[in-house]
């Protein structure tokens, strides 16, 4: 989309968000709706960056949540979303979640697709400021993996109270599609992902996954994108109101080139966290991060940043704040400075991960 904003297309966009919701549903069931809005003040000490040691204050952007059961077995979602640059869809799908033989769930639609820890989630969700560089730099897709497809999953209860999904997406592949491919067609592509929940006591638990995944990148050279993450979670309560997390992703992204002939191009990283709940509303945290690849276009690099962040008063409105340290290979190192201010109407809250 291009960068004019236009208050009238956002206006006539609401407007035919909440007229569709008070005709299309009002006879069925009348769907929960939230908004959420997000606002940044971000300075980076950046060599390169022109606005380097000047505060920048932008919206992100207005997320508009629809969503609930359709009927017992299964519910609907609709997630869109208004920035500066336009108004755009971002899921739109529905699951059945009880009813199908064997104990299977189906999820078919437009949404982020279960890859790793974080891809699934919003960012508003997230206890640090903004999307880790890990993600950013390896996964594909702009904002997130988000695709149209079909997942299917099944749900095994193990001794112990452990809990084990294993998950089946097949995707229409344009999220895999790169941007310098020779044709915007776009080949099927799949994802999975096995999830391990873990209770530990009466409240602690750790969750461990394992994700992999792979797509077309260039229908034209038929070249591929092969991606394998693992992730874990672990949140330990040491008092009835505090916690300890942990918290931590890795992936591999293997990608063909065409230089002379085609080779495969490896990217890795991770980032981990640790952080503490003092109470069920502030929180500190510190995250770091690592990232190696063999193209020239995503530099090496290293994070350490401190975070930290509190609801106000209740859930509705959230700060965060983030202190980063980034180590660019061939560049200077410096700082970055991150404020993020959460606040949504509605049931959707922009809940502590």
């Amino acid at each position: 989309m291009g960068n004019h904003f236009s208050w009238k297309r956002i206006g006539l966009f609401v407007l035919a968000c909440l007229s569709s919701v008070s005709s299309s549903f009002g006879g069925v069931t009348n769907p929960n709706i939230s908004v959420l809005g997000t606002t940044v003040v971000e300075l980076s000490e950046a060599a390169d960056d022109t606005d380097s040691g000047r505060p920048r204050l932008r919206f992100d952007e207005a997320e508009f949540v629809f969503d609930d059961y359709l009927n017992p077995f299964a519910k609907g979602v609709f997630i869109a979303a208004l920035s500066e640059e336009g108004a755009e869809l971002e899921e739109a799908y529905f699951e059945i979640v009880r009813g199908l033989p064997a104990g299977l769930g189906l999820r078919a639609g437009k949404y982020r697709l279960d890859f790793g820890r974080l891809n699934s989630v919003h960012p508003h969700f997230y206890n640090f400021p903004d999307r880790p560089r890990v993600l950013e730099a390896l996964l594909p897709g702009e904002e997130s993996m988000n695709d149209v497809g079909v997942t299917l999953s099944h749900l095994f209860a193990a001794p112990g109270g452990i809990a084990s999904t294993l998950s089946l997406t097949v995707v229409s592949g344009s999220t895999f599609r790169s941007e310098d491919a020779a044709s915007e067609e776009s080949r099927l592509g799949w994802t999975g992902r096995w999830r391990n929940f873990i209770p530990i006591g009466h409240r602690s638990a750790v969750e461990v996954g394992m994700s992999a995944g792979e797509g077309v990148s260039d229908p034209v050279g038929k070249l591929r994108t092969r991606l394998f993450g693992l992730d874990l979670k672990a949140k330990l309560w040491t008092s009835t109101n505090s916690n300890l997390t942990l918290l931590g992703e890795w992936i591999d992204r293997r990608q063909d080139r065409v230089e002379i002939g085609v080779s495969v191009e490896e990217s890795s990283g991770g980032y981990a966290a640790i952080e503490y709940a003092w109470t069920r509303r502030t929180y500190t945290g510190l995250k770091a991060e690592r990232l190696e690849s063999d193209d020239d276009a995503i530099p090496r690099e290293a994070r350490l940043g401190f975070y930290g962040g509190s609801a106000i008063l209740e859930e509705s409105t959230v700060l965060r704040a983030m202190i980063e340290r980034v180590v660019l290979q061939g560049s200077s190192a410096y700082n970055r400075y991150l404020l993020q201010a959460v606040f949504s109407m509605g049931p959707h809250k922009p809940h502590q991960f």
